[in-house]
C-alpha cells in the first residue's frame, strides 16, 4: 500500500498509511497544537503538544464551537508558521479544518482520521463545513490539510454501526468511479477482516483522488459524489440529528433509486440492494422525522437553485445528475421516495 500525493490548486498534500500507531507520537511531535475528538483522546500518546478536546457531535458543528476553539487557540500564541493536528472523524475534520482555514487567514494543519467514513472518504478532497440554523454545511471552505495520516489501528475498536456508515460512503465512491457492486463485494466480505477494510479504504481514496483532482471546486464530476446527500442532509436535520450522516446517505441512495424509477429511468438495482444489505445490519431507528421541515430543507440544498432541482441518481448506466423545474409535484415525489426508503430500511 503506497502513499500518494493529491494535487490541489491550493496546495498538494500527501496521504500516508500506517498499519499500527507506532509512529503516531513521533509525527504529532512535529505539530504545535492538537485538536482531538474527546471520544478518542484516551487512545492518544501520553506526550502531546498542547491539546484542545472537542465534542465531535453533528449538532455542535456550529459557529459557537468554532468561536470557542479559536479563542482557546489564541491563548497558545501560535503564529502563521505553526502546525495544527486534527484527530477524529468527519465532524472533527470539518471543525478543525475550518478553524485552520480562518486562523490568521490560513494556518498549516494535518488530519488524522479515526473513523472509517473519514478514512475512506472525507480525508481527501479539502472540504470543510459548518452548520447554521438555515441548514447543514452552508458555511465552509476548500482548505486541504498539508498531510493526511491514516492510522488503521484506530479502526480496531470501531463499533459495527460506524463501520457500516463508512462502508456506505466507500461503496458510493467506488460506484461513482465506475465499479460494479459485484466487484465491490457482499456485505459479509465488506465487513470482513482488517485486510479487506484496508484495501477498500485504499481503493476508495485512489478513486476519490482522481475525481477531486479533475474537479476540485465541485462543479462537474465531483458533484456525483453527492449521491444520496440531498435526501441525507434533509433527513439528518428533520430528525434533529437522530439519523447519523452515513446512515442517512444510505437511505438517501435508496430514495434516489426509487426516484429514478418514478421519473422513468432504470435504476441501479444491484447498488440499491447492496446499500439495503448494509443498512439491514443496523438496528431499527425510530427517530421522529418532521416531514414539513424535510421539504423546506430540500429546497435549501446547495445544488438546487430557486427554479431548478438537481438530484444525483444511481442509474443502470451509471451515476448521473438529473434536473427539473421545482414545483409542488416534484417535492411531493421526493418526499414520497424518502418516506418509503426510511420505512423500508430504518423503521422496518
Amino acid at each position: 500500500m503506497d502513499d500518494f500525493e493529491v494535487s490541489s490548486k491550493i496546495r498538494n498534500y500527501k496521504v500516508q498509511f500506517h498499519l499500527t500507531n507506532e509512529k503516531l507520537e513521533e509525527i504529532l511531535e512535529g505539530h504545535d497544537l492538537v485538536i482531538a475528538d474527546k471520544a478518542i483522546a484516551y487512545k492518544l500518546p501520553p506526550k502531546l503538544p498542547e491539546l484542545i478536546q472537542l465534542e465531535a457531535a453533528e449538532e455542535l458543528k456550529d459557529l459557537g464551537t468554532v468561536s470557542r476553539i479559536v479563542e482557546e487557540i489564541g491563548a497558545f500564541g501560535l503564529n502563521r508558521q505553526s502546525r495544527i493536528a486534527v484527530i477524529g472523524g468527519g465532524v472533527a475534520q470539518d471543525i478543525g479544518g475550518f478553524v485552520a482555514s480562518i486562523l490568521m487567514r490560513g494556518i498549516n494543519w494535518s488530519f488524522f482520521p479515526t473513523t472509517l467514513l473519514a478514512m475512506g472518504d472525507s480525508c481527501v478532497g479539502g472540504k470543510t463545513s459548518i452548520n447554521i440554523r438555515a441548514g447543514k454545511n452552508l458555511i465552509g471552505s476548500f482548505y486541504p490539510p498539508g498531510e493526511v495520516h491514516v492510522f488503521f489501528e484506530f479502526l480496531k475498536s470501531l463499533p459495527i454501526s460506524l463501520r457500516v456508515e463508512g462502508l456506505i460512503e466507500v461503496v458510493k465512491i467506488l460506484a461513482v468511479a465506475g465499479e460494479r457492486p459485484n466487484t465491490i463485494g457482499t456485505v459479509e466480505e465488506l465487513l470482513g477482516g482488517e485486510n479487506t477494510i484496508q484495501d477498500l479504504v485504499y481503493r476508495s481514496l485512489l478513486a476519490k483522488k482522481s475525481i477531486v483532482e479533475s474537479d476540485e471546486r465541485d462543479v462537474g464530476k465531483r458533484q456525483l459524489l453527492n449521491l444520496g446527500h440531498t435526501f441525507a442532509h434533509a433527513l439528518e436535520e428533520a430528525s434533529d440529528m437522530g439519523i447519523r450522516h452515513g446512515v442517512a446517505v444510505g437511505v438517501g441512495i435508496v430514495a434516489a433509486s426509487k426516484f429514478a424509477t418514478l421519473v422513468g429511468h432504470k435504476s441501479d438495482q444491484e447498488l440499491e440492494a447492496l446499500i439495503r444489505d448494509l443498512l439491514s445490519v443496523l438496528p431499527n431507528n425510530l427517530a421522529k422525522i418532521e416531514w414539513r421541515t424535510f421539504q423546506l430543507l430540500i429546497l435549501r440544498d446547495k445544488k438546487w437553485t430557486k427554479d431548478i432541482a438537481t438530484l444525483i441518481l444511481p442509474l443502470s448506466s451509471g451515476i448521473e445528475a438529473w434536473s427539473s423545474k421545482v414545483d409542488p409535484l416534484l417535492l411531493s415525489m421526493v418526499e414520497e421516495c424518502a418516506r418509503d426508503a426510511v420505512l423500508e430500511t430504518l423503521q422496518r
